[in-house]
């Protein structure tokens, strides 16, 4: 399989597109069964940390605005189980490459014949942020605490008027 210096820019926010790792050889071979002849196709690639992290995944591979329309539109089928985890799995992959197709016709459009800076540009946008891993770490700490000072604030209330029922 021949490295796409684009995509691995892309995935690893690297520059120079030289940095190959697994990350990029996956969506390598990934973004592969989305294409036919150069032609986008539509179809089911899984992936576990999307699966399991979803639009946090997203957000984490610097697809901000995407996570969060992902996240909204995911929110009403959230009272079933597994059915955002599988479309978790199975379409953000597809979002992503959507996501690969619109920056690097963009940067074809913007820096033609320059490959240096098409590659500089999609190292730009794509890559990873650890803000975002962070800042979820944070607010999931923040609201297990809240979520634990409820349950002891009405499990003392509860004792409290039991006690005065008994009196």
């Amino acid at each position: 399989m021949e490295k796409d210096k684009k995509i691995v820019a892309f995935i690893n926010g690297d520059p120079t597109g030289e940095r190959e790792t697994s990350s990029s050889a996956y969506f390598t071979r990934s973004f592969e069964k989305f294409d036919y002849k150069g032609a986008p196709v539509f179809g089911f690639q899984w992936n576990w940390m999307s699966f399991l992290f979803g639009p946090i995944y997203m957000m984490w591979r610097r697809r901000y605005w995407e996570g969060a329309l992902y996240a909204l539109l995911s929110l009403p089928l959230s009272w079933m189980l597994l059915v955002v985890p599988f479309l978790n799995g199975t379409l953000i992959p597809w979002i992503m490459n959507w996501s690969y197709r619109r920056h690097k016709a963009k940067a074809e459009k913007f820096f033609p014949g320059n490959e240096a800076d098409q590659l500089a540009y999609l190292s730009k946008v794509g890559g990873t942020n650890k803000n975002v891993i962070i800042i979820a770490a944070v607010l999931a700490g923040v609201s297990v605490f809240i979520w634990l000072l409820v349950l002891i604030i009405a499990a003392i209330a509860a004792a409290s008027m039991a006690s005065a029922y008994y009196y």
